[in-house]
């Protein structure tokens, strides 16, 4: 669930549950692989009777048609096939026709060469330097 990878008001249990569903995937991938054995994770994002009411399939109209659950299916048939048997510890943002690959990433906001620690005012200033500068869209902005 994108619950899980974004977070949404009202929801912190169920996107805790879905956080570590890809947690664990992404944990299990690289022991799995000795075997052979592929661990990817979808998060789809449909219309159905849990979702229908949320903002995000209610603007512009409607997710309607566009969003139907039958739209994320062939992700799964696709990675549960031989032409993907290569492609693990993968998390996959599935919605309408459209997919995502979701990955961590680590944006450098100071390093440095051993010596003394940080100083707190010198450590925050580059805190806000660096996270002042991005963006933070919303849940529903992020698609």
């Amino acid at each position: 669930s994108t619950s899980g990878l974004y977070g949404n008001f009202g929801q912190c249990n169920y996107g805790a549950a879905k956080a570590g569903i890809a947690g664990f995937a992404r944990c299990l991938w690289p022991e799995a692989q000795r075997k052979g054995i592929t661990v990817n994770v979808i998060a789809p994002a449909a219309v159905t009777r849990m979702t229908e009411d949320l903002p995000f399939f209610q603007r512009d109209g409607g997710a309607g048609e566009s969003m139907r659950p039958e739209h994320v299916s062939p992700v799964v048939v696709f990675l549960a096939g031989p032409k993907a048997e290569s492609i693990t510890g993968r998390v996959f943002l599935v919605f309408g026709n459209t997919v995502k690959l979701i990955e961590p990433t680590a944006i450098p906001i100071a390093e440095g060469a051993g010596g003394e620690p940080w100083a707190v005012a010198a450590i925050g200033e580059k805190i806000l330097e660096t996270v002042g500068s991005r963006p933070h869209p919303s849940w529903i902005e992020r698609f």
